[in-house]
């Protein structure tokens, strides 16, 4: 796949690799070789460059000619499985030496460099790349400029030596030139970027199928390429290593950003099912643009789901699948009213026995009893005469950079790793495990249950780090619309007789927005359930 798409380099640094890791002394066995000399052969073959990682940081002692030893030998024994390109990564650990250490270096960052020159001139004519303990902005102490630990790597270590950066944080939102400027005048060299954008080993309850975005095609000209953590599965990669591809080939990008649109602005441009339009007409094909680049890579990855698969591990029993039955929001709660628990999605359909709890009928009792209207006005109702929104009662901020309840990656729970697809042999695997070949004519799934539209819906949902797509905002928003205004559907008092002409066209948006909006989760469902 990857060669298809015109990349180049594949970098194998998999921490369920003990080896590379927590093991990383250890050698690899006969078994573990074979594999691991086959993945080398098959990226050569495909005409990928192969680069293996190794990360030693966790308890090396850098001034131990055994420990040097250790690690030349392991990657030795690579370089013999016909390996040429490696990496040293310092990433993720303390930035502190043993006391050992601190009477041979004045500091982590000479102890790093010291060794990494050694292993490098250690193997001849090969391709070296270093990560950094301080590998982007946010961990640069007090700042990239005066770190004493990047202008020390960037003095000592040996300029043919690649030096690898993730942006300003961890996962970066936009990487700009200026900033790889001035990281290049530290470094003394051009930085790798090694964009964490669709990675999710720090949570993966998520995944993240949204384009590649926040990054000028400028940066090609500062930087000596880009590598991508990917999702942790590998299915889920399609639409951002098609989308980094289409980026690579591009020489211009538009420099417009959604986060420079208002929300009323940006509204405006979508259609009611909350499909965006502002792609640009007459782009050129050596322009980029993120939508555009979505849009190509879904229609490509719409071919791969109705292509027969094999599937390959060991045969269980399929799991019982609980779907939650979908209802009408519960209405808004009087002030002094107790506001029940809520259940993470993870708990919904999950009941022992389907039935409601004597503390849910009572709450529910009490609700009914206790039930005021904050309002009586539609927020940002489309009834005409338009009516006046309730400041408490705005809808969801379409700018995604401020939506609440937005996924928000925090610097300080993640950290970077390296995930591996699922055609990168683990070690240690199972003998046992049986090969499931499925039967093509089970598989054959019918094109006309799956559309464009679902696969388009489906990225939406699961769109990017900080960004929801333009159908997850429309959902959301909705949602907030028909719970906020869910009280013309009941009267405030039973002595209340509600205005026939104001309640009937309420209701009757109420009920259309509603059933709207049900009809594009089913559409959810069904396709997942496909």
């Amino acid at each position: 796949m990857m060669q298809s798409f015109g990349l180049n380099t594949y970098m194998y640094a998999p921490k369920d690799d003990f080896k590379h890791r927590a093991y990383w002394r250890e050698v690899y066995s006969v078994e573990e070789a074979e594999q691991l000399s086959g993945l080398i052969s098959a990226a050569k073959e495909a005409g990928m460059n192969f680069v293996y990682a190794i990360s030693p940081g966790l308890d090396i002692v850098y001034s131990s000619p055994k420990e040097i030893a250790c690690l030349k030998r392991k990657i030795e024994q690579v370089h013999q499985f016909g390996c040429s390109a490696f990496a040293l990564l310092f990433d993720d650990i303390e930035p502190e030496i043993s006391q050992a250490d601190k009477e041979v270096f004045q500091s982590y960052g000479h102890a790093q460099v010291s060794i990494t020159n050694e292993v490098f001139q250690a193997i001849n004519e090969a391709h070296f790349m270093f990560c950094p303990t301080e590998y982007c902005s946010a961990r640069a102490n007090p700042n990239v400029r005066t770190s004493e630990y990047l202008n020390t790597i960037g003095a000592q270590l040996l300029p043919e030596i690649d030096i690898m950066w993730t942006g300003t944080k961890v996962i970066t939102k936009e990487i700009t030139v200026e900033s790889m400027l001035e990281l290049s005048e530290i470094l003394r060299r051009k930085p790798i970027i090694w964009d964490n954008l669709h990675a999710n080993d720090y949570d993966q309850k998520r995944i993240f199928l949204g384009p590649y975005s926040g990054r000028s095609t400028d940066l090609v000209s500062h930087t000596r390429g880009v590598l991508t953590n990917p999702n942790c599965e590998f299915e889920a990669n399609f639409i951002p290593i098609h989308t980094i591809a289409q980026w690579s080939k591009c020489n211009s990008d538009v420099k417009t950003s959604p986060s420079d649109v208002s929300s009323d602005i940006r509204l405006e441009t979508e259609s009611e099912s909350g499909e965006s339009e502002d792609i640009p007409s007459g782009l050129s094909p050596s322009t980029y643009h993120p939508k555009k680049a979505l849009k190509l890579a879904i229609k490509d990855w719409l071919a791969e789901f109705n292509k027969t698969k094999s599937a390959h591990g060991k045969v269980v029993a399929p799991l019982a699948s609980a779907v939650a039955n979908l209802s009408v929001p519960p209405p808004a709660m009087a002030e002094n009213a107790e506001v029940p628990p809520t259940k993470s999605p993870c708990e919904l359909g999950r009941s022992e026995n389907g039935k409601k709890t004597g503390d849910d009928e009572e709450m529910n009792a009490s609700t009914q009893n206790t039930f005021v209207p904050i309002t009586k006005e539609l927020v940002n109702s489309l009834v005409d005469p338009p009516v006046i929104l309730n400041p408490i009662l705005e809808p969801m901020d379409c700018n995604p950079s401020s939506i609440p309840g937005s996924p928000k990656v925090a610097d300080d729970q993640m950290s970077s790793q390296v995930a591996s697809s699922s055609s990168t042999p683990s070690s240690g695997r199972n003998s046992s495990l049986e090969e499931m070949q499925t039967d093509p004519q089970e598989q054959t799934i019918n094109e006309n249950k799956i559309t464009l539209e679902d696969v388009t819906l489906l990225v939406d949902l699961f769109y990017l780090p900080f960004e929801h797509g333009p159908q997850g905002i429309w959902l959301l928003n909705e949602f907030h619309w028909l719970k906020n205004n869910s009280h013309v559907l009941r009267k405030t008092s039973p002595t209340e007789v509600p205005s026939p002409d104001a309640s009937a066209a309420e209701v009757l948006e109420w009920r259309a927005r509603a059933k709207k909006l049900e009809k594009s989760i089913k559409q959810l469902v069904d396709f997942i359930t496909v």
